[in-house]
């Protein structure tokens, strides 16, 4: 039996950084993205689509983009089982509540662990809903005794791991004495390539279907998971398939020895080129050693990329040649002496903020 695994869709998320225009386009790109996932199980003949919570952003969710969502699953010969997280909890008068749902989707209502069987293709799934936006202790106490004849799914959203989480903490104990074969989980938005196990259950967070910020970089889509269990012995195996354009990328591009904002764009550009940034949206740290005298503009620079979604941070050092400051009886020196036994630290952090720091400094002091 095959199956694809999403989660964290967020539907009509604010996307409140943006301009009015691109969060209008990226809410677009949302749907596009389910709609590419929806496409991908038909065209595989993938017959169950789980979706472990948080399938809309609730606070900001309209009843349209719900009837869109819906016209999408109605139109696939899929099957779909929503356990709704804690940005789309089922409450009365909810999202849920007030949209009439294709018959082809099932929705786990409640708090308690339930059964939803798929007896067609030897399925039975277990899961539960979040009623509210949080869930202090999880659902999952004890075996759920499962007929290890049929395929055993776990649906769940929630903190892995996590005790003090107020999201549905759940321990890796838990996924084991489930006695499920496969624990779908949500509520992380950065996935996993691939399922880990722990007994004989495997489970996996799938991520968020599409990213938002730059705390959510990288690909991001759904895993393609088939079990079988036709001898008695359960084998499964799974791959991460890309749904959405949009992704977000922070990276770091050394810029040493560029005399200006020109060669750092330059420079960028290239780095853009051979890793295939170009459809991303970019934060580029700069990074390595200039010239004191050397004065990088980071508004200029993005100009310069010619990337429509990228920005740039400047975090270069100056190299000050340091045998003159360390005699240096000006301020200039006094203020380096002063910044020298951090400076050598063996704590990264702390020698970096003495850099930072002396940067700073004698930028001011040159003035």
């Amino acid at each position: 039996m095959r199956f694809l695994h999403i989660a964290d869709m967020h539907f009509d998320a604010p996307f409140a950084s943006k301009d009015a225009l691109t969060a209008k386009k990226l809410r677009e790109e949302q749907l596009i993205a389910f709609r590419r996932a929806v496409e991908y199980c038909d065209e595989n003949g993938i017959p169950l689509v789980l979706v472990a919570g948080d399938m809309f952003d609730c606070r900001y969710a309209s009843v349209s983009t719900a009837y869109a969502v819906c016209d999408i699953m109605r139109s696939s010969s899929a099957r779909f089982v929503i356990a709704p997280g804690n940005h789309d909890p089922y409450t009365e008068k909810g999202i849920y509540d007030s949209v009439k749902f294709p018959e082809n989707a099932a929705i786990f209502r409640t708090e308690r662990i339930s059964k939803i069987s798929i007896p067609d293709l030897n399925t039975d799934i277990y899961g539960f809903a979040f009623t509210g936006d949080r869930m202090e202790t999880s659902p999952l106490g004890g075996s759920l005794r499962p007929d290890p004849r049929s395929i055993n799914i776990l649906l769940c959203h929630g903190s892995l791991n996590d005790a003090d989480s107020p999201y549905c903490p759940i321990t890796a104990a838990d996924i084991s004495a489930s006695g499920c074969d496969y624990a779908a989980l949500g509520h992380i938005h950065k996935g996993d390539r691939e399922p880990l196990s722990v007994g004989r259950c495997y489970y996996a967070y799938s991520g968020c279907l599409m990213g938002r910020s730059f705390d959510e970089c990288g690909e991001k889509g759904g895993l393609d998971v088939t079990v079988e269990k036709d001898t008695g012995v359960l084998d499964l195996s799974a791959r991460f398939v890309r749904f959405s354009d949009t992704r977000y990328e922070a990276v770091s591009v050394d810029v040493t020895g560029c005399l200006g904002d020109g060669e750092a764009a330059e420079r960028i550009r290239r780095y853009i080129d051979e890793n295939r940034l170009s459809d991303a949206f970019l934060r580029v740290t700069l990074t390595g050693n200039t010239d004191p005298e050397v004065e990088l503009s980071e508004r200029v620079i993005e100009k310069l990329i010619g990337a429509e979604r990228a920005e740039v941070r400047d975090a270069t050092l100056p190299v000050y040649d340091t045998k003159a400051l360390e005699s240096d009886l000006s301020l200039r020196g006094a203020f380096y002496r002063s910044l020298l036994p951090k400076l050598k630290s063996e704590d990264i952090r702390e020698r970096e903020t003495a850099e930072r720091a002396l940067r700073y400094g004698m930028e001011a002091l040159d003035k």
